[in-house]
């Protein structure tokens, strides 16, 4: 065996070891930083996190039972890819291959055999999924693509056909071992920023912004008010959504008026408890993130795998196809597919423009343009009506997020997607009368 691949062996079979007492590990998340690739494994009993090198001087395998901190992550293809396919499996066994740089791990999902094959050469990363499918395979290179080929049951993957034309087995490292150590490179990360924030810090921030989310729903009760001086003796309902206030079984003006002001009062009390809680989270001087200093890696260059990249052209024929909607004195444009939504964003998104998603949903994105005229709730409401009812979607509660466009960055090699911060969340009813209320020019 090379002298090279000692270390690499040595961390297999350690790992190795621990799986064959425990059975299988699980794949529970997938995270990254510019230099390596963390797999989050569940182990019956323990947490234990898989370390692999994108390639240049981070090469190997390592892991470690201390979980990769936040401020060291990033996203990218990479990241997408290994959620998509490698999230959720199951870990069965892990080997090295005796001739190169080789790392396989085997296990299943969704009731198919299948395997991550990682092969590092000079500075380079390549990888292949397979994923076995009774009388043939699934198997995608990273540096061709994917590919279905008829297969055995009682045949071998062969690592020299699997890595034919990318030198496997060709290259002599003698005595030098360039692996990465997961302990130093995290003591190297922690010297440019601080700890993790504590968990008690994170709960706080995420409470705190639930309250205001909530609080800006109980503002709605204030529908309610105008009711209090009207007439009510042919009135069944009032409201709409949770602040619907039904007079089923009760007669008379003076006897609905008085129910309805026990519900007012009620959603008030509820509204007096929310805020404050607000003033007592906030009163506690939670620090902002962006007081936070940056791990030094974070700006570094993301080493890339070798992909299989086809450039697309980035020129647009005629026109791109979008929704543009006018509302009021405000200006939105909608689109409905990856294209669009990067149209739009590039060329009508300016940085304190408004971007909005359903959250948790796919949907097309939309831009508003930021006038004289400041979003209230109920503007909210009818341009995600809009959205839901333009995109195909059936839903009577909407939601969605909403940020800045300066807080949202494309993810390079995936159209249409973004990462976004700052972001605001809120839960609208569907209006379907929004129709009326805009004006739609589809291009």
């Amino acid at each position: 065996m090379k002298q090279s691949l000692n270390n690499l062996t040595r961390k297999v079979e350690a790992f190795s070891e621990i799986l064959e007492n425990k059975g299988h590990a699980v794949i529970q998340q997938a995270t990254t930083t510019p230099h390596l690739l963390c797999l989050q494994c569940r182990i019956p009993g323990k947490t234990y996190y898989l370390y692999l090198g994108r390639g240049a001087q981070y090469q190997g395998f390592d892991f470690s039972l201390k979980k990769l901190p936040t401020q060291f992550k990033v996203q990218d293809k990479f990241l997408q890819f290994a959620r998509h396919y490698w999230r959720g499996m199951k870990i069965v066994d892990l080997e090295v291959s005796s001739k190169d740089r080789v790392l396989r791990m085997k296990g299943a999902k969704e009731a198919h055999i299948q395997e991550m094959i990682f092969f590092w050469r000079g500075r380079d990363l390549f990888f292949v999924h397979i994923k076995y499918l009774g009388q043939k395979i699934e198997v995608f290179r990273s540096w061709e693509g994917k590919v279905v080929e008829a297969w055995g049951e009682d045949e071998e993957i062969d690592l020299n056909l699997l890595f034919k034309d990318l030198g496997y087995a060709e290259v002599d490292f003698g005595n030098k071992d360039s692996e990465f150590n997961f302990e130093e490179y995290l003591k190297i990360g922690e010297q440019g920023g601080p700890e993790k924030k504590s968990q008690k810090y994170s709960k706080k921030v995420k409470t705190l912004k639930k309250m205001k989310g909530e609080l800006i729903l109980l503002d709605g009760v204030e529908n309610l008010r105008p009711w209090t001086s009207k007439d009510l003796e042919e009135v069944t309902y009032v409201g709409e959504g949770r602040f619907k206030v039904s007079f089923r079984g009760i007669e008379g003006h003076y006897k609905k008026r008085e129910f309805l002001f026990d519900k007012i009062k009620s959603w008030e009390k509820s509204r007096k408890i929310v805020r404050d809680r607000i003033n007592k989270l906030e009163s506690e001087k939670i620090k902002k993130n962006e007081d936070r200093v940056d791990c030094i890696f974070k700006n570094q260059k993301i080493i890339q795998p070798i992909w299989k990249y086809e450039k697309k052209k980035t020129t647009v024929q005629g026109h791109q196809n979008y929704i543009e909607i006018n509302y009021r004195e405000i200006k939105c444009y909608l689109g409905r597919r990856a294209q669009e939504n990067d149209y739009i964003r590039k060329e009508f998104g300016k940085k304190e423009d408004i971007w909005i998603h359903l959250e948790g949903m796919k949907s097309g994105h939309m831009i508003v343009k930021k006038g004289s005229k400041n979003l209230e709730i109920e503007d909210l409401r009818i341009l995600a009506s809009a959205l839901v009812d333009l995109n195909g979607i059936v839903i009577n509660e909407i939601p969605i997020v909403y940020t800045a466009i300066k807080n949202i960055k494309p993810v390079k090699g995936s159209p249409g997607m973004v990462i976004y911060k700052k972001e605001k969340h809120l839960k609208l009813y569907f209006d379907d009368q929004w129709r009326q209320k805009l004006s739609i020019i589809d291009s």
